[in-house]
């Protein structure tokens, strides 16, 4: 039987000619040159400075992506952190108030009973703050109303 050709020749030792020194086997460099490079314009390294920002540094835009998030413990805590900031950051809300409306009225036939309930408290905190708001308004316009008929009977 003749044996093939070509077969395993990466493994066949050379058989070594009298007189002649064995050649050393290549050794690759193993030396690694290292550098710090900075990145000013990564959005994970740009500071949150001037936004609304959770106690987990999340902001609002943060918070509405977590909104859609699949795992229901990521959204029940998304809505923790809307109430946080709107008791924090009561006045500031109220402009992006239609926003978080709209985000979270998506989440009322949530199958999970913990994101509900979260919602729940949600908006009470939400709709807590407008009533507050609206008696504080009204209660300034009332004693605004007083000095203007005060001034007038004078």
């Amino acid at each position: 039987m003749k044996r093939k050709t070509g077969f395993n020749d990466n493994f066949v030792k050379k058989k070594q000619k009298v007189g002649t020194k064995a050649k050393p086997t290549p050794q690759n460099a193993m030396t690694f040159k290292t550098r710090n490079i900075t990145l000013l314009d990564q959005t994970a390294l740009r500071s949150k400075k001037g936004q609304m920002v959770t106690n987990r540094n999340l902001t609002l835009s943060d918070l509405f992506v977590k909104l859609n998030h699949y795992a229901p413990l990521t959204r029940k805590d998304a809505l923790f952190g809307l109430k946080q900031l709107i008791d924090e950051f009561g006045d500031l809300i109220e402009a992006n108030s239609y926003q978080l409306i709209e985000k979270t009225l998506t989440l009322i036939p949530d199958p999970e009973p913990k994101v509900r309930f979260a919602l729940r408290k949600f908006y009470e905190s939400f709709f807590d703050y407008f009533r507050v708001r609206s008696e504080r308004n009204s209660k300034e316009v009332k004693t605004e109303s007083m000095e203007e008929d005060e001034v007038v009977k004078e």
